[in-house]
């Protein structure tokens, strides 16, 4: 993907996530598109991408967003640790495959954001946080991840076969 294509990309995610899903959705169901991004750029390209992905969109989040900076970024950062140390053998084209990565990448992204929240002396309970916050939003990036699944596939750029 050329960085003409990453950079529009980009920009139509942050247009989504801060002006259209707000507006869309109820404040504390919104899908979140940066992190669904991230995951699926593991999946579709290289992992280095998804590192990347999670530095950027992590300081995008925590800015926009006002919180303490840090809730978005270091969840981000871990869920994309630990997506690459799976590795990947080869991309797969079924959305299928990117749902499920996507919602357990959301998983993972719930248990780190409650964690820093907790570090950070935030009360938390931890059933009502996964049945409240957690369990809607794995749904949303679920389906919002089929969705980005074909965008992303339209956007990358495949080389004609040597053999």
């Amino acid at each position: 993907m050329s960085r003409l294509s990453w950079f529009g990309f980009g920009l139509a995610v942050f247009f989504l996530q801060s002006s259209v899903l707000p507006f869309l959705f109820s404040s504390f169901w919104v899908p979140d598109l940066w992190l669904t991004a991230m995951i699926l750029t593991g999946v579709i390209y290289r992992p280095q991408d998804m590192i990347v992905m999670a530095m950027a969109a992590g300081m995008i989040q925590d800015l926009v967003m006002g919180n303490f900076f840090g809730l978005h970024l270091f969840p981000y950062l871990a869920v994309a640790f630990v997506m690459t140390l799976g590795g990947r053998e080869k991309y797969n084209r079924q959305w299928f495959v990117s749902m499920t990565a996507v919602m357990g990448g959301t998983c993972l992204y719930i248990l780190a954001a409650a964690a820093v929240i907790w570090a950070a002396g935030g009360h938390i309970w931890p059933v009502p946080y996964l049945l409240h916050q957690g369990i809607p939003l794995i749904m949303m990036n679920g389906t919002a991840a089929v969705v980005m699944h074909y965008v992303l596939w339209e956007l990358k750029h495949e080389r004609e076969s040597r053999w």
